[in-house]
């Protein structure tokens, strides 16, 4: 897209819903705005909605032009610069996506819903944020279902991996910081583990297979458990009921008057 030196026009790309992929040179970018050699006077933008997809497999480029910002419209999308791809807005993905080896896909304070379509992250791939369905997580032959679990200090969970074809390698279990949960490997089935939330705080389950580089990773956020009042306790075990709780309130009041 281009425009005339000291030119203040506004040149823009609006996607709304499916997707578009983009090739070009390095020098010129996948998608590129010009607004004259030595004027910046133009604007670039590109809006994106109805969780549209936009690909720049060589990046965008701008020239003469304030720097482009995506925006979100009505449904949001993803944006991919080369391999730096964000999510804009409120996305429901219609397909399943694929973060390749070298890419990144960064929520912020987006939200993406996977729609029963999962997301598959490749072993030199990153997700960063937190993602509303399923994600399959491929790193070095291993996969996790959850990649991010929320449980209260009271609760338990089991995570589940999966080697494929490394399937007879053994794997290893392990969680950082140490003292949050406590993390057990099925003694079996070595592929499961259950875990035992020990204190409030976040945390991060690693699993790896023998003699492979990285590892999968699920992050857990742990909750406190409320505490009740003593003295709502205290009827509790007594076995008081609901209208006696109330009237041991109120007759307290009387009493302090």
């Amino acid at each position: 897209m281009e425009a005339a030196n000291n030119s203040r026009a506004e040149l823009a790309v609006n996607v709304a819903g499916g997707s578009l992929t983009a090739n070009g040179s390095d020098s010129y970018g996948a998608i590129s705005y010009y607004c004259g050699a030595d004027r910046a006077a133009g604007h670039a933008r590109m809006r994106v909605s109805g969780s549209a997809l936009i690909n720049a497999v060589n990046g965008i480029k701008t020239v003469g032009a304030v720097p482009l910002v995506p925006e979100a419209g009505d449904g949001g999308g993803i944006v991919f610069n080369g391999n730096e791809g964000t999510v804009y807005g409120s996305v429901i993905l219609n397909s399943g996506h694929t973060i390749r080896n070298g890419e990144t896909l960064r929520l912020g304070g987006a939200i993406l819903n996977t729609n029963g379509h999962p997301i598959v992250v490749e072993s030199d791939g990153r997700l960063e944020g937190y993602v509303i369905g399923e994600t399959l997580w491929k790193v070095s032959g291993v996969m996790l279902k959850q990649n991010s679990l929320r449980l209260k200090q009271n609760g338990t969970a089991e995570i589940q991996a999966s080697l494929g074809s490394l399937a007879a390698k053994k794997i290893t279990w392990g969680s950082t910081p140490g003292g949050v949960i406590q993390i057990t490997q099925d003694p079996v089935d070595g592929t499961k583990a259950s875990v035992k939330p020990l204190k409030e705080g976040s945390v991060t389950v690693t699993v790896a297979s023998e003699g492979e580089q990285g590892m999968a990773l699920c992050d857990i956020t742990i909750k406190a458990v409320k505490k009740e009042p003593e003295n709502v306790a205290a009827s509790r075990k007594s076995g008081m009921s609901g209208a006696g709780i109330r009237a041991f309130f109120h007759s307290r009041k009387r009493n302090k008057k």
